[in-house]
């Protein structure tokens, strides 16, 4: 019953690792072009979301609780 929540947590980390692969330590908090957000912010909100959907099957939360 977990496993299509489990798949979907699976991609979206791997999703995230791969969409910062190639980002420079150095271009990860600018913003790429005017209206966009930049690496960093994108980043957070991924880990807070997956967080919160883990928590929703089960699972302990891994961010600081807010």
């Amino acid at each position: 019953m977990l496993e299509p929540s489990i798949n979907t947590l699976r991609f979206l980390r791997d999703y995230g690792d791969g969409l910062l692969a190639d980002i420079s330590a150095e271009d990860f908090a600018k913003q790429p072009v005017d209206g966009m957000n930049p690496p960093a912010w994108i980043l957070g909100h991924m880990a807070y979301a997956l967080d919160r959907h883990a928590m929703l099957v089960g699972m302990d939360p891994q961010l600081a609780d807010w």
